[in-house]
């Protein structure tokens, strides 16, 4: 099958012909049927020749609009598998200034590249950092949608410091999944269904009911331990600065110089909230032991300071202050 595939596909970039694309299509789905990955492989580059034959302005009108089309049809039948091709179908019918993905893909191609991987199980762990503004969140809410369609009956968390922030993942999903709404997300997913909703506590459910929810969001300080599962996936949108109740955190970029989880990994370890924060501040205060050391070293020493220490004291200080209110002495 891949030969043919290869063949017809050889056929497609020499010429564009309809005939060819169209054959391309109809036998990658045929593919699909005993090898969903080659299928998927060949929409993938049917759906690139689509949008290169579409520039070619050699085409008449005619051509383009069936080309458009059999763009269209590429898209819908990838997109179950594909996060790229789910992410140009589900948007196919709003009008171009209201998309948000076709105007960003070719900067966030790379980030949709990596949470397919993240969904293929190639990746284990992502960690993105991009500044404000580029589509995180909004990249992050999609990709929800999406597994929550491949794998209704799977539960998945979404965590954040904010309150605000859960509600208004929570809503933009219920939004791309209304079926009367501007989103094709029920042509993607045509036997899945919305089953539950619980506004309150932030839970969507798919497909059959379940005693954890396929899409859940909560808060830090929640009373969380035991009511939420991430079977298949484990969000976390994080922030620098203070959290909601006045509370403040250790910056991500110090966790991630120490080699440290972020702090609901800890509590997912420890089995309960109290003794996962504690283990979380004190691996942080054991992990950054040597910088008092090396300040007083310096100056009895008289030598400069090789890096201003000055984040890491200030995140030990409350990293010891939390301890204290924890009730464990340090």
């Amino acid at each position: 099958m891949r030969n043919l595939l290869e063949t017809i596909y050889e056929k497609v970039k020499a010429g564009h012909a309809y005939q060819s694309m169209e054959d391309l299509y109809y036998m990658s789905k045929e593919a699909m049927k005993t090898d969903t990955a080659l299928g998927v492989e060949f929409l993938k580059l049917l759906s690139s020749e689509c949008e290169r034959a579409m520039r070619n302005r050699s085409l008449s009108g005619e051509q383009v609009k069936l080309i458009y089309d059999l763009h269209r049809r590429v898209c819908l039948t990838a997109a179950p598998y594909d996060f790229d091709c789910y992410l140009l179908y589900v948007e196919w019918n709003r009008k171009p200034d209201k998309k948000f993905y076709p105007p960003r893909r070719k900067v966030l191609k790379q980030v949709v590249d990596a949470l397919q991987e993240l969904a293929d199980n190639k990746l284990d762990l992502l960690a993105v950092s991009l500044p404000p503004g580029t589509g995180k969140t909004t990249l992050a809410i999609f990709y929800l949608t999406w597994l929550g369609g491949r794998i209704p009956n799977e539960p998945m968390l979404t965590g954040s410091h904010s309150n605000s922030f859960v509600r208004g993942v929570y809503d933009e999903c219920l939004r791309i999944m209304d079926e009367n709404g501007d989103y094709l997300w029920h042509d993607v997913f045509p036997n899945v269904k919305v089953s539950s909703t619980n506004a309150k506590d932030c839970r969507i459910d798919l497909d059959k009911r379940q005693r954890f929810e396929t899409l859940e969001f909560t808060s830090i300080g929640t009373g969380n331990a035991g009511l939420y599962r991430a079977a298949t996936l484990l969000y976390r949108a994080s922030r620098q600065g203070k959290m909601e109740g006045g509370g403040s955190m250790i910056p991500e970029k110090l966790l991630a110089r120490y080699h440290m989880a972020c702090m609901e990994d800890y509590e997912n370890m420890a089995g309960g909230r109290k003794q996962g924060e504690y283990d979380f501040y004190r691996t942080f205060l054991i992990q950054t032991d040597y910088v008092p050391n090396k300040i007083i070293e310096a100056q009895a020493l008289g030598t400069p300071l090789d890096q201003d220490y000055t984040e890491i004291l200030q995140a030990r200080a409350y990293a010891r202050q939390r301890l204290s209110e924890l009730g464990v002495g340090t």
